[in-house]
């Protein structure tokens, strides 16, 4: 009895040391400086109580944000969160939308993916891996290194009630489906766009080097102009690239007075309009 009671108390004691053991590794384990995180999104951005990069919702309709940050302030924070990389630095991450299956296969093939919430995957940025996602057809776009700037809702702000604008009803009905569906389309590689008086592709606007970058730069220095009758709004009418002095406009009513103005325009950046000049048309014969 005396000699069971001793194996008893050595086995108790070896349990013991097992046990220490895994929590001094689970505490090592712990990233101590700032990790990519994905937190979960159950109240208010601004109530989370920490910096967010971005606020995105995944296939299954659940929100989520991801940030940059000490897991320790997590912990404060009392946040329900993922650790996607322990060991961010000044790390840079693409975030990349796709929603073919095909496509997140193809990522997870030959990239580390670090999340993949059913339609976007997030990797780490690197040489090569944008235009790799772009040819996977993923719409690729860097995460932001900045946090959301959020401001709560005052409790009693109470919204305006709308007023009817004629000009902006006007713009609005010059809003057409397929004029949309174009536009998306020319700027999302589906079709051509003009570019140094080429029809070119644009696969992808995230690129660090090559023939696409050369072409994304020429493109955000051409102009655009705009041109509006004086029974009519103002509508685009051609974009040109830098340095041109003419256009040609086709598709004008003969007899109508046309007024034109231009502005320059750089990627999301653009000028103010120029002063509008006026033409009249001559008269049908």
């Amino acid at each position: 009895m005396k000699h069971r009671n001793t194996s008893v108390r050595s086995l108790s004691a070896v349990l013991l040391l097992i046990l220490a053991s895994l929590s001094v590794q689970a505490v090592a384990a712990a990233p101590v400086g700032p990790a990519l995180v994905r937190i979960d999104v159950d109240r208010p951005l601004e109530e989370l109580g920490v910096p967010i990069l971005a606020h995105l919702q995944g296939a299954a309709g659940e929100e989520y944000a991801l940030a940059v940050l000490a897991v320790s302030e997590l912990e404060t924070a009392g946040l329900s969160y993922t650790v996607l990389d322990p060991e961010a630095g000044d790390a840079g991450y693409l975030v990349a939308l796709g929603h073919r299956p095909e496509g997140r296969a193809g990522a997870a093939r030959n990239l580390d993916v670090l999340l993949d919430d059913g339609q976007r995957v997030v990797v780490r940025a690197g040489g090569g891996h944008a235009e790799l996602l772009g040819d996977l057809g993923f719409v690729v776009s860097p995460l932001p290194t900045r946090p959301l700037v959020l401001r709560a809702t005052p409790p009693s702000a109470v919204a305006r009630p709308a007023t009817y604008e004629a000009e902006v009803a006007a713009m609005i009905d010059e809003v057409r489906k397929a004029f949309v569906y174009d536009y998306c389309g020319s700027l999302t590689g589906e079709q051509p766009v003009p570019i140094g008086g080429s029809q070119l592709v644009l696969d992808t606007r995230a690129t660090d080097s090559g023939t696409p970058i050369e072409w994304a730069t020429q493109f955000v220095f051409e102009h655009e102009v705009h041109l509006r009758s004086e029974s009519g709004p103002w509508t685009p009418a051609v974009t040109v690239r830098a340095g041109r002095d003419r256009v040609e406009i086709s598709g004008l009513t003969p007899g109508e007075t046309y007024y034109f103005r231009v502005r320059a325009r750089k990627g999301d950046a653009v000028s103010d309009w120029s002063t509008r000049a006026s033409a009249t048309l001559p008269g049908a014969d």
